[in-house]
């Protein structure tokens, strides 16, 4: 290892961060190409005592002790404002977790400090990443409950809208139903003719239409119900069949 002069003391070799910052200064400060034959692309562990045999090599030029001179200041303000940035904290831990942190720190090659400092950094950016992940995960969740919400409220608004037409109609058919038993006397239960049989389907067919559109909207909310002219024509079939059981009956047994 090379012994260093009393005035390169305030070098670390062994300091990543200030290694890095001394080749970026001498690199923005230089005007003679002094660097060209500097050692500064190697890696950290073998560049830091390189480097400073480099500088302290280049020590018998008036010029670069004046920038030697500036950069030590330089750093000092550096490290001035990077201190204004911390503070000093003391903890208890177990000797287990210092040993960790030990170990993790040689084999990044940094200080216990910055791989303690990096460690708390990638846990605090998962964190933030799967806050922000839980917050889309929320937002996601309401949205597609919001459009629950609003399909049952449409929903809800057809099936009211449906009911209301029926009773409206329900209302009107026993209406009619009241005043034509007042006006034609009642009536019985009389097996329709066929004729009487052939009115009754044009009204059914007619009154059906009618009541057509207001079914429609059940297609919307996929209600799997009788239609009104499938429950018509159950109604139509039962007249139908009451009437050829009444001729069958005539015929089997004629009148005395």
């Amino acid at each position: 290892m090379t012994k260093k002069s009393a005035t390169l003391a305030w070098i670390d070799p062994n300091d990543s961060t200030q290694l890095e910052w001394i080749i970026g200064y001498l690199k923005r400060t230089q005007t003679d190409h002094i660097l060209s034959h500097m050692p500064y692309a190697f890696g950290v562990s073998q560049a830091g005592n390189a480097l400073v045999a480099a500088i302290e090599a280049q020590m018998g030029k008036a010029e670069f002790r004046e920038r030697h001179r500036k950069m030590q200041g330089a750093w000092r303000q550096q490290k001035s404002r990077d201190k204004r940035d911390t503070q000093t904290m003391t903890h208890q831990v177990p000797l287990s977790v210092i040993r960790a942190l030990h170990t993790l720190a040689k084999k990044r090659k940094q200080s216990k400090v910055e791989t303690l400092s990096q460690v708390i950094e990638d846990a605090s950016r998962d964190y933030q990443r799967e806050t922000e992940k839980a917050k889309k995960a929320k937002a996601t969740y309401q949205r597609r409950l919001k459009e629950q919400r609003v399909k049952y409220q449409e929903t809800e608004k057809i099936y009211k809208r449906v009911v209301d037409t029926l009773l409206n109609a329900l209302a009107e058919e026993t209406d009619l139903r009241c005043r034509l038993e007042v006006m034609a006397g009642g009536w019985d239960s009389s097996v329709l003719g066929e004729n009487e049989r052939v009115e009754y389907q044009g009204l059914v067919e007619s009154r059906a239409t009618g009541l057509e559109s207001t079914f429609a909207d059940l297609n919307l909310v996929r209600a799997k119900v009788a239609t009104l002219r499938q429950r018509m024509q159950v109604l139509a079939d039962s007249h139908g069949t009451e009437q050829h059981h009444a001729d069958d009956t005539s015929v089997d047994n004629p009148p005395a």
